[in-house]
């Protein structure tokens, strides 16, 4: 009963735009559906548990730099929708964790900018690249004071 409330509070706060909580698709069968499980997944998530942990393990380690980035410490950025929070530290932490040599980013924007905040003189990466053409160059400029982000360009040429 307690979340059948929770749930019609957020929908009607949301639907009567006073504060949006989240996404809401009717549909007129829902409460004929059954809770499903995905049991051919439930071996591969217990199998890949032990590398989550580790994962949060290195959020958790991370704390003090990412709630320095949360306080608008560089221009790396928690308070966006590009590159989400959990995705954002993750990818911090595990940077921070494992000091690879070399970066290499599918895509760029905000992203980059965790990354290139991950990176510290002490890991001495060669470079960051980001498979991604530039669609401005305040995104390279503001990922980044230094020149560690090196953006690879394609060319149609043979």
């Amino acid at each position: 009963m307690r979340s059948q409330a929770r749930r019609l509070g957020f929908g009607l706060a949301t639907i009567l735009g006073l504060s949006p909580r989240g996404f809401f698709i009717p549909y007129r069968h829902a409460g004929t559906v059954a809770p499903m499980g995905y049991p051919a997944l439930r071996p591969l998530f217990q199998a890949a548990e032990p590398r989550f942990r580790a994962v949060l393990d290195d959020i958790a380690a991370a704390t003090r730099e990412l709630d320095a980035i949360a306080a608008g410490d560089g221009p790396a950025r928690f308070d966006q929708d590009w590159f989400p929070r959990l995705d954002a530290a993750a990818a911090y932490a595990i940077l921070r964790a494992h000091k690879p040599r070399r970066i290499v980013e599918i895509g760029s924007g905000h992203s980059t900018r965790f990354l290139a905040r991950a990176v510290t003189p002490s890991m001495r990466p060669e470079t960051i690249s980001s498979l991604k053409a530039w669609r401005n160059a305040s995104t390279a400029r503001g990922a980044s004071s230094s020149e560690r982000v090196k953006p690879i360009e394609f060319s149609d040429e043979a």
